[in-house]
């Protein structure tokens, strides 16, 4: 039998036997390239394919990236209290040779993140919803465990291992002659794969969390913090309709789980004083929220303003309205509206957006028609009309998205000045005709400010306000924060029962006021 061709000085015969020879040399030099090392929190040996260098490296390469995508929050005074609590944290942990960098990122979402190598960011909006120096503590310990633990090197690790045995697998499947459909599936495990592989996992989560508590604990922190913070984060996503706040990123465990961990974590560490909370233990509640006072609240006024399901932009003058009770994400490069998933049925995701480009400048003479003929694929059919005043071609179409396969869309082209704006709507082409009118709806909706509409949006800022006798939270909300403030979020904001606010005279708050 004639041998086919492979790597220099390899041969392969279409037999199994070729084929484990292959796998085996393979794993061979799977393990030569690879490395034991020892995890610094657990002490175990683990497997792993990138070196403390390789991790540093990764870091410091990924930093500017992050930077670009999130924006450096430009407020000194916050990056360096930031810094200040981290290296406090980065004193105690399991890994303090290395360098840790701290930063505020200018984005208004309630998330942290940890690169590889030390490199830890905190969001503008995190801020805002923590009530004491502790909480955040507990929050920059957390993201200090992901790096002390070495979650991303492990993760690395799994999608490399997983890399070399897509290649076995796929010089195998060759070699015995597997159909062409097969190998598809192969292709098909891969994105499969790939989706597990995103986050670091529950276990990872609630490593990270205990971590967190051990170091807040150990740097002079009352750890009961966290579980305080884990509270409000439930009540935040619950209120906003999503039943169970999942954690910093999608793959975090439920939060219900991990504020009983939380509780159980802070006792551990707190037994040995025998009481609940030592008076030498660092709560910083009041020194925070003074801190808090005039911090920025929401979106950057320059990406936007997002009002319930309104959005209107003050320098492009526009204004758009989503469909009600849609997820809508404010980003730098566009502004996204998504379905929201089944609240009880996890695993049903919903794949329907609607999404607002960055305006491109117009340098020539099109009509909307021209325009999108030239620039937008796959659409066939559509009409020129006339929207609010703008000269507008709505068009509908089909074409494929990377992650959802086969897709249909509603596109809307409006000129407004020298700018063209893309305004479409798409989901999965078997489920387009049951959001095809919201689309309709979304895009008609686009039109433009007048100057003295654009005036009135405003940012808002955070105020903090302390408690006179007699007062009720709802009456304070009503006469201080600013119009459209639920006197429920500003409840859970602050760490307090929705259902029974609570307050004492002199008890400082945080509200949401205008700038």
């Amino acid at each position: 039998m004639k041998e086919k061709g492979g790597f220099p000085g390899l041969n392969f015969r279409f037999t199994i036997f070729s084929s484990s020879r292959v796998v085996a040399l393979l794993l061979a030099f799977l393990f030569l390239v690879a490395s034991c090392a020892t995890n610094p929190v657990t002490k175990k040996r683990e497997f792993v394919l990138l070196s403390e260098d390789e991790e540093i490296a990764i870091g410091k390469q990924q930093d500017p990236i992050a930077l670009e995508e999130f924006g450096y929050f430009n407020d000194p005074k916050w990056q360096e209290y930031a810094n200040q609590v981290g290296q406090r944290l980065a004193a105690v942990c399991h890994r303090p040779d290395l360098i840790y960098r701290f930063k505020v990122v200018d984005s208004p979402e309630v998330n942290a993140f940890a690169l590889p190598g030390g490199y830890i960011y905190i969001t503008r909006g995190l801020l805002t919803a923590l009530n004491s120096e502790a909480e955040m503590a507990a929050v920059l310990g957390h993201e200090i465990g992901h790096v002390t633990a070495r979650h991303a090197v492990e993760q690395y690790t799994k999608a490399k291992a997983y890399d070399y045995l897509r290649t076995i697998g796929a010089i195998v499947l060759s070699q015995v002659g597997v159909p062409s459909q097969v190998g598809q599936l192969f292709q098909l495990s891969d994105i499969l794969f790939f989706g597990v592989l995103m986050g670091y996992g529950r276990q990872a989560e609630f490593q990270s969390d205990q971590l967190g508590i051990e170091y807040a604990y150990k740097a002079g922190y009352d750890p009961n913090a966290a579980e305080g913070f884990l509270k409000t984060l439930k009540g935040m996503d619950k209120d906003a309709g999503r039943g169970g706040f999942e954690g910093f990123f999608a793959s975090h465990p439920e939060t219900a789980d991990r504020i009983k961990a939380a509780e159980e974590g802070a006792k551990k560490w707190l037994s040995a004083d025998g009481q609940k909370a030592p008076a030498r233990l660092i709560e910083g509640k009041e020194g925070y929220l003074t801190r808090l006072d005039g911090l920025p609240y929401g979106p950057n006024p320059k990406e936007g303003v997002v009002t319930g399901n309104i959005f209107r932009h003050k320098e492009l003058g526009i204004e758009i309205t989503f469909p009600e009770k849609w997820e809508i994400f404010n980003g730098k490069s566009a502004v996204i509206a998504k379905e929201p998933d089944p609240e009880k049925d996890h695993e049903s995701k919903k794949n329907r957006f609607i999404q607002l480009a960055a305006p491109d400048d117009l340098n020539k003479r099109y009509s909307p028609e021209e325009y999108a003929k030239k620039y937008v694929k796959g659409i066939k059919a559509g009409e020129t009309k006339e929207i609010h005043g703008l000269k507008a071609y709505v068009g509908r179409g089909e074409g494929t998205h990377q992650k959802i396969g086969r897709i249909t869309f509603l596109y809307g082209i409006f000129f407004k000045g020298d700018k063209a704006f893309h305004l479409v709507g798409f989901a999965p082409t078997g489920e387009f005709k049951e959001v095809e009118e919201k689309f309709r709806k979304t895009i008609e909706s686009f039109r433009g400010l007048s100057a003295e509409e654009a005036e009135k949006i405003k940012p808002t800022r955070v105020k903090v306000y302390e408690v006179k006798a007699g007062e009720t939270l709802e009456a304070i909300v009503k006469e201080h924060a600013a119009k459209g403030q639920d006197v429920k979020e500003i409840a859970i904001l602050n760490g307090l029962d929705p259902k029974k606010p609570d307050l004492k005279p002199g008890q400082k708050i945080k509200l949401i006021v205008p700038a």
